[in-house]
């Protein structure tokens, strides 16, 4: 994966006041560093400059399976809070 500050400027405080809230809200821990600093992106990252999909076959592949990868770890952890906070409720799957 390709981190990306999520500061745009060095003199800019970081806006991070209620993010961690977001991505732990959401389960999109994977999508981030652990200290929640940037963002992580599937293929090269270069400010938007480029087209967000996949420009080789190569690069599907990478995206597909980083993506299979991250859809099967978040239903773990959803799976895993729905256990531990409602352990009545009826997990399908």
């Amino acid at each position: 994966m390709h981190p990306a500050p999520l500061r745009r400027r060095a003199r800019e405080p970081p806006h991070r006041e209620g993010f961690r809230e977001f991505v732990d809200f959401f389960h999109l821990q994977d999508l981030v560093t652990s200290d929640y600093d940037e963002v992580l992106f599937y293929l090269p990252f270069d400010n938007f400059k480029r087209r967000a999909t996949p420009a080789t076959t190569e690069e599907y592949v990478t995206y597909r399976e980083a993506t299979l990868g991250f859809i099967c770890r978040r239903t773990r952890r959803i799976t895993e809070w729905l256990r531990d906070n409602h352990p009545d409720a009826e997990i399908g799957g």
